[in-house]
């Protein structure tokens, strides 16, 4: 077996259970078909020993890359000096998010440190309501288990990506394809791919450079969202754009199940999921709270307040075409609250690990 094809084969092979995946959720309808299909196709194959020539499946990180600005430009696409205007009436719901993260991020320490038997400091970053890589980084600055962090942090996105969508579906929501919902129905010009591409590589830049939470996102939705605002253009990502990037981000989250042993598996989702209960039945209280006030619908509300990736939550937002904006900017808040509140409380179970590190699953 040559060496080329021992090293495309796993990825290859990881596109085409992806492709199988979104295709067999389109056929069955399944909420946000071209992320969660991949995703539980490719959980299944890695978390049951799937190999490639020996090798688990794979893809290269670089491809986030790539195709995580193009959400930041959609969530660009849709500023618009009307939606700017409607944003002054955002305050109460923004304001709110300062009582929901540390409440949110209060309970689930109770229940990770009280049911799940985890230590105090993996339990108090593994509760952490947001911003997964930076948490993973203040996590191992202290003796906390980064594993059980990194697990229960994952499956906080997983499951926000599976059981929201189906839970609005439920409700008889009408969730399109993200391609077809998209804010501008027709394709591009040329030039306007070319200011997409330039926003896409600069604001990642700009980004990264002053350290916006989520910079493969914010970066390009801040340059992209102010060339729509001057009126130079009024494009969209085309569909294809948004179709691949929903399948690539579906794969990458199934893949990162590779090695995942299943009775960590079953021990941390039987938490997660009960974490991702107790924040679901918060967020519907504060939307319901508050939606008569910033005159949203409810449904933007409970997924602005929902705990699901900044991207994962846009792509929910423009599947259902409501608030994409709106849900944006309060995931923004998010992770920049919740990363706050992580770092200020830290010292406080700092000192009462144990030497001798963090407690596993």
């Amino acid at each position: 077996m040559s060496a080329v094809i021992r090293s495309i084969a796993p990825p290859l092979v990881a596109l085409i259970l992806g492709g199988a995946g979104a295709a067999m959720a389109v056929l069955v309808h399944l909420p946000l078909a071209m992320v969660t299909g991949p995703l539980i196709v490719l959980a299944l194959f890695t978390m049951r020993g799937g190999r490639v020539f020996g090798q688990a499946p794979t893809l290269p990180s670089w491809l986030s890359l790539v195709v995580l600005p193009v959400i930041g430009l959609a969530i660009g696409s849709s500023l618009t000096p009307e939606v700017l205007i409607s944003a002054k009436r955002w305050w109460p719901s923004l304001l709110s998010m300062l009582l929901f993260i540390p409440l949110v991020h209060y309970l689930g320490f109770v229940l990770f440190r009280h049911v799940g038997r985890l230590d105090p400091a993996t339990s108090y970053f593994a509760a952490v309501p947001g911003g997964l890589m930076e948490v993973l980084l203040l996590a191992e600055e202290t003796d906390a288990h980064a594993g059980t962090v990194l697990t229960l942090q994952f499956l906080r996105i997983v499951l926000c990506v599976l059981l929201v969508p189906l839970g609005f579906s439920l409700m008889g929501a009408d969730l399109l394809p993200v391609s077809t919902s998209a804010m501008s129905q027709r394709f591009p010009t040329l030039i306007e791919v070319t200011m997409m591409i330039a926003c896409a590589a600069a604001g990642v830049g700009v980004g990264k450079l002053l350290r916006f939470p989520a910079a493969v996102v914010t970066g390009p939705m801040l340059c992209f969202g102010a060339l729509q605002l001057w009126g130079i253009t009024d494009a969209a990502p085309p569909p294809l754009s948004l179709a691949v990037t929903q399948l690539i981000m579906g794969s990458l989250l199934g893949l990162r199940f590779t090695g995942l042993p299943m009775r960590q598996f079953v021990v941390a989702i039987q938490l997660a999921l009960a974490n991702l209960a107790i924040t679901m039945t918060l967020a519907v209280g504060f939307a319901f709270l508050f939606h008569g006030l910033v005159a949203e619908p409810v449904e933007a509300l409970v997924l602005a307040y929902a705990p699901g990736g900044l991207a994962e939550m846009s792509l929910v937002a423009a599947s259902l075409h409501i608030g994409l904006l709106y849900v944006s900017v309060h995931h923004l808040l998010r992770i920049i609250l919740a990363i706050l509140f992580a770092r200020h409380f830290a010292s406080s179970v700092r000192c009462s690990v144990p030497a001798s590190g963090g407690s596993d699953l």
